[in-house]
Order: structure tokens, then C-alpha cells, then sequence
């Protein structure tokens, strides 16, 4: 019961984003031929542990940030992901780029949805990258 409560509170709280737009540079040749997030992991892409724990913790919905340059390939296969209930919104960096983690953020700071610091007893963010 202590859980369950806890749990609700937090999600009106918090608010999922998947930062996935990293090239992968170092883990060249692995993702010549595909993006760093669909590396498969035990035969199950990187970016879908991620979705699956955030669904697990009853997130509804959850921002993905990717690169334009991937955002077809990845946006297909979570597409085919049935067994993903959470609501996805991929939102692509601007192509000829090489953003951090901060202007990734800054892209969809008019999708995050932020309490005044008042309202909230204790406010963080978490940046799973």
C-alpha cells in the first residue's frame, strides 16, 4: 500500500526523458549500421531496458530524444515495440550538431512540465544518459 502511494506520488512529480542521441564514436565499428540505442544488449536493443524500467515504475509517458539522422530508424522500431504501452515522443536534435546534455534538454524545455519550486517538497533532476 506504502509503495503504491509513493510510487503515484513521485510520477506527478517527475517526468521521463531518454537522452538516446549519442553517435556512439567509441563503439565504432558496432554502430556503423545502426544507432547507439538499438545496440542489442542480450539480444534486446539498449533503449527498450530503459523504456521497459520506466514502464515498470508507471511512468505513462516519456520524452526520447535522438538525432535527426536516426529519428526514422528509431522511431520504426519502437513503433513495433507492442508490448511498450508508455507513450513515446521522439524528439530529433538538429542534424549538423554535436549538442550535450543541457541543450538537449533546452530542445524540449517547452514539453517538460515543471511544478513551482514552492508546490514540490523536493525537486531533481535526473539525467540517465
Amino acid at each position: 500500500e506504502l509503495c503504491n502511494k509513493e510510487t503515484s506520488r513521485a510520477m506527478r512529480e517527475f517526468q521521463a526523458i531518454v537522452l538516446a542521441g549519442g553517435q556512439g564514436s567509441r563503439m565504432y565499428p558496432l554502430t556503423a549500421d545502426i544507432p547507439k540505442a538499438l545496440l542489442p544488449v542480450g539480444n534486446v536493443p539498449m533503449v527498450v531496458y530503459i523504456l521497459s524500467l520506466l514502464e515498470r515504475a508507471k511512468f505513462d509517458e516519456v520524452i526520447v530524444i535522438v538525432q535527426q539522422s536516426e529519428l526514422k530508424t528509431v522511431g520504426h522500431y519502437l513503433e513495433e515495440m507492442s508490448f511498450l504501452k508508455i507513450k513515446i515522443d521522439l524528439v530529433p536534435t538538429p542534424e549538423d550538431t554535436d549538442i550535450g546534455t543541457a541543450d538537449a534538454l533546452r530542445l524540449v524545455k517547452d514539453k517538460i512540465q515543471v511544478k513551482p519550486l514552492s508546490d514540490c517538497s523536493t525537486c531533481r533532476v535526473v539525467c540517465v544518459c
